[in-house]
């Protein structure tokens, strides 16, 4: 992941306990029970946010690609890579998250959606680049219209 991402989880998490021990143990009143479980679904949240940033890899083998997160490890053997796709999401603050996607020509294998927030180098971009485009050849594509993505 990029260096930011790191940061920012490194920078949250350092926050929250502050705030956590502020709420705890700088404040006169005990804290309600809604106020606690909030605090520690927080603290978890976030700890599995910063640890995956740490912890998640893209990696390009001689026959394959991988993209390892804290708890998943999804293998997509390049003979099985269909195309790519670009697309960006959109959360409700209205900042987006740009993906790309790569297409299996098979169902029974994993599609992956790399965020670009992990540090491609120029080796990636030239295999990623030469995969076909399916945003401009496949006529499929405008299933996302209909709320089917492929």
């Amino acid at each position: 992941m990029r260096w930011w991402r790191r940061a920012g989880g490194v920078l949250s998490l350092a926050v929250l306990l502050f705030l956590i021990y502020a709420m705890f143990f700088l404040t006169r009143t005990e804290p309600s029970l809604w106020t606690q479980a909030g605090a520690l679904f927080a603290l978890i949240a976030i700890s599995y946010g910063t640890a995956d940033a740490f912890n998640a890899t893209v990696t390009l083998y001689e026959d394959a690609i991988e993209v390892q997160t804290l708890f998943r490890l999804k293998r997509l053997p390049f003979s099985g890579i269909r195309g790519r796709r670009e697309w960006v999401q959109r959360n409700a603050e209205g900042a987006d998250t740009h993906y790309l996607k790569l297409v299996p020509n098979d169902r029974s294998l994993p599609t992956l959606n790399l965020m670009r927030s992990y540090t491609f180098d120029e080796e990636f971009y030239r295999w990623y680049n030469s995969l076909p485009n399916l945003d401009q050849s496949d006529p499929q594509w405008m299933g996302f219209l209909f709320g089917r993505w492929l």
